[in-house]
């Protein structure tokens, strides 16, 4: 059986998650972004996280296999009690359980960091995304129509949320 674990994000997953994430900005409506990113700029993002603002790791056989993260929802201060969380899987090891496991943890670790609610969002073409967060307690809650613009076509975004706070 292969060793998986998650942990901590750190430095030296930079080169995974750029891969990762350069996948789904190239092939896919999981992120809006449309430029591919580097592996140095993975470094910042990891290097920026905080005890407030986690990154955790899925591992398996020793290789960082997708990652979960909490952002700030807004700058204004009235909402610092509310993340936005992320998270992305190598597109080999989907639907295997790593993304619930992943989410799992991220949701523990903001509970325990004090934060009242999560907020996540996804195209509407992405169910399996869509899913995974239902399948851990988010609820829909925001449907905006025609917001981004990516692949020439005109996409819908979903918000969802958990309020943990209330749990």
């Amino acid at each position: 059986m292969p060793a998986f674990l998650i942990r901590p994000g750190a430095e030296r997953d930079a080169r995974a998650l750029a891969t990762v994430l350069n996948h789904y900005i190239e092939h896919s409506t999981s992120t809006f972004m449309t430029e591919p990113v580097s592996v140095d700029s993975r470094v910042t993002f990891i290097c920026e996280r905080s005890a407030e603002l986690p990154i955790w790791v899925a591992e398996l056989d020793g290789q960082c296999i997708g990652w979960a993260a909490l952002s700030l929802h807004q700058p204004r201060s009235a909402y610092g009690h509310t993340a936005e969380s992320s998270v992305y899987l190598h597109p080999d090891h989907l639907g295997c359980g790593y993304g619930t496991a992943l989410m799992t943890q991220l949701v523990a670790s903001a509970r325990q960091i004090g934060y009242h609610s999560l907020i996540a969002g996804a195209c509407t073409e992405q169910l399996a995304s869509i899913r995974l967060h239902e399948r851990v307690g988010y609820t829909r809650c925001a449907h905006f129509h025609e917001v981004a613009r990516k692949f020439g076509r005109w996409l819908d975004v979903v918000y969802l949320e958990r309020l943990i706070g209330r749990e």
